[in-house]
């Protein structure tokens, strides 16, 4: 869902103007943490400039602002997969959208985390578990952010979701073979 000034976000998670609010006062260390992480979100996705990213490579990403904080997905395209094969090995479109990230995220102090998720498979044509899959691209994901200048110590959780929580009603499709990639808040946004 697009807020009032173009930006994404859902419904109610933040308050008037983009800012956290708790007893109708705005707590000002949460409204410049989320000044800055839009500023960041600004930088990935070139609003109002140039984008860190080429418009095909965009097309892989959604933003979104929420209480936990600015999470980056980057997700597979019908014919336009993020990895090689059934592997965790990333593809050259993943490690440019990677690498952009690292670079944004570079604005910022706040911890990071990564989540991966992969489609479901038929049962005869699984090949590798779901969990492991997603679990291994997870932890390569981690390692390109590390690669592309992300610092360690701000990595917070690397979690693998397997084919648990698809983004698409058809748990098949290849939109739901993707990494989130998040900013998490240090202040709670209420």
């Amino acid at each position: 869902m697009l807020a009032a000034d173009g930006r994404s976000a859902a419904p109610g998670l933040l308050g008037d103007a983009g800012f956290p609010e708790e007893n109708g006062a705005v707590d000002p260390a949460a409204a410049a943490e989320t000044a800055a992480l839009m500023e960041v979100e600004d930088v990935l996705l070139g609003r109002g400039g140039e984008s860190l990213l080429e418009e095909e490579a965009l097309r892989h990403v959604i933003t979104r602002l929420t209480d936990e904080g600015l999470t980056i997905e980057i997700f597979a395209r019908p014919g336009a997969p993020l990895w090689e094969g059934e592997g965790a090995e990333p593809r050259p479109v993943t490690l440019t959208l990677l690498a952009a990230i690292a670079h944004a995220a570079g604005m910022v102090t706040n911890p990071v985390a990564v989540a991966a998720h992969v489609p479901a498979r038929p049962v005869m044509a699984m090949g590798t578990a779901p969990w492991d899959r997603s679990i291994a691209r997870a932890q390569r994901t981690r390692l390109a952010l590390e690669q592309a200048g992300l610092a360690a110590s701000r990595m917070a959780r690397v979690t693998g979701h397997a084919d648990r929580s698809p983004a698409t009603a058809d748990p098949s499709a290849p939109r739901n073979d993707r990494v989130e990639i998040t900013l998490l808040r240090r202040f709670p946004a209420r």
